[in-house]
């Protein structure tokens, strides 16, 4: 009896998901200005992919449903899970490492006391030609002595084994420096890279309640004016950006999703490398367990992603990224 009872009221709550996440990823051929909306779409996806294993496993039609949205959405899936399989790329190509370290573990958030020695470690594993960390401590940070061309400010900085040629600020009025970027020399042409750390949300899901009204006018208001800070950010780089003459890569903890609008505006400049050489799920952080994409490497058009690779490591929040790309 509780089954049958429960059954009609699943599909419903299927149903509006899967709807809800069409919507809000306008697979329906129009747009719904929703940018608050939008942080839950790696939810909903989630979400929609536990109800279809539940009507596989009980042999229920409504499994259908989520064909139905893989059809529509096909495009918009690719920006949360790539089907291809990681693979060695031997074809020469610079390294370029993206990682948010926090501060290096500086103030004990892991139990492990040798943080910075084992993300120097994994560094001189991997040995990319340039990294951009954000969250970056000066005080906290190892050696790297193999990286002798720098660019760092408070939060930001890059590493490289490329000479560089120049390098500067991004400043975003009224706030800390939103990003840093250098100009480096590569096989006789000059790459310009940024490193980016769009606003944070600073999430607690231990004190931020959407249960309690007040906390919740509250949480809105602040997640509305970070999203507004992220806008701002994005407006300063592509303005910035249009009197460089040189191929870039956008190294950027994006603290957003791939459905969010700050994606698109940079998307509409540069090109997300893990669509073009990712695997799996492409998950580089985890709030409250779920995870998230939120971590990205951009490349202009002219440049050639060879591979993207994302490494498991807990050595911090997020996870590290790397892509090897070429200039024709």
């Amino acid at each position: 009896m509780l089954k049958k009872f429960l059954y009609p009221i699943l599909i419903c709550v299927n149903s509006l998901t899967v709807l809800l996440q069409l919507v809000l990823s306008q697979s329906l051929g129009f747009s719904v200005h929703a940018p608050l909306m939008t942080l839950f779409l790696p939810i909903l996806f989630l979400l929609n992919t536990v109800f279809f294993i539940y009507w596989i496993i009980s042999f229920r039609w409504p499994f259908l449903f989520y064909f139905g949205m893989l059809l529509l959405s096909y495009s918009q899936i690719g920006l949360l899970f790539q089907s291809g399989s990681p693979r060695i790329e031997t074809t020469p190509g610079a390294q370029i490492m993206s990682y948010n370290v926090r501060l290096f573990n500086r103030y004990g958030w892991l139990a492990d006391k040798n943080i910075a020695k084992d993300i120097e470690h994994l560094i001189q594993r991997k040995f990319p030609e340039v990294i951009c960390f954000q969250e970056y401590s000066a005080s906290a940070a190892p050696s790297l002595s193999q990286y002798p061309h720098r660019h760092v400010v408070p939060g930001l900085a890059i590493y490289s084994r490329l000479p560089l040629v120049a390098k500067g600020n991004i400043q975003v009025k009224g706030s800390p420096t939103a990003g840093i970027y250098s100009d480096m020399l590569y096989k006789g042409d000059t790459l310009r890279v940024y490193n980016i750390h769009m606003e944070s949300f600073r999430l607690d899901h231990q004190t931020d309640s959407l249960l309690d009204s007040n906390q919740t006018i509250r949480l809105r208001k602040r997640m509305l004016n970070v999203l507004n800070r992220q806008q701002q950010q994005l407006k300063t780089l592509v303005k910035f950006n249009q009197k460089n003459r040189h191929p870039s890569v956008v190294c950027v903890d994006l603290n957003n999703n791939a459905f969010s609008e700050v994606y698109q505006g940079l998307s509409e400049f540069w090109t997300d490398a893990f669509t073009l050489k990712g695997s799996g799920l492409g998950a580089t952080y985890r709030l409250a367990g779920i995870p998230m994409r939120i971590d990205f490497i951009f490349s202009s058009p002219e440049i050639k992603v060879l591979q993207f690779q994302r490494f498991e490591e807990k050595f911090s929040d997020h996870q590290p990224i790397m892509v090897r790309i070429q200039i024709p």
